[in-house]
């Protein structure tokens, strides 16, 4: 029988998606779920491996700056003092090719406010 923490630990690290290099971080699929508001007939399984392809593309999209980092002797992003700038672009560029690579067969449903303050669904 499992304990809590070993459910814990498991749901943790299902929900971790490592990159295929370590230089780069690994990223939380519940909150690129939560940063992409997906509705719920997006699976979990889709959603992996969107953000397999995603993490994928950034990596090469970014590929110079981990080449500069490691000849500098940079091992992964976070043994850089300063990595919060970067480590946010390369998320933000994940988030980014994960959407549209979900969004080719997920309706997205945008909500806007008309100037009457009723809701005009796009």
């Amino acid at each position: 029988m499992s304990s809590t923490n070993d459910t814990a630990e498991l749901i943790h690290r299902r929900d971790l998606l490592a990159s295929d290099d370590p230089f780069w971080p690994s990223i939380s699929l519940l909150e690129l779920r939560r940063h992409l508001l997906l509705p719920p007939s997006v699976s979990d399984a889709r959603l992996e491996v969107a953000a397999q392809m995603a993490t994928r593309k950034a990596a090469g999209d970014f590929a110079q700056w981990r080449r500069v980092l490691r000849a500098r002797g940079y091992k992964r992003l976070r043994d850089l003092c300063a990595h919060g700038r970067l480590s946010y672009c390369y998320t933000q560029a994940v988030e980014a090719y994960a959407y549209k690579a979900l969004q080719h067969n997920v309706r997205v449903v945008l909500h806007q406010r008309g100037f009457a303050g009723k809701r005009i669904d796009e």
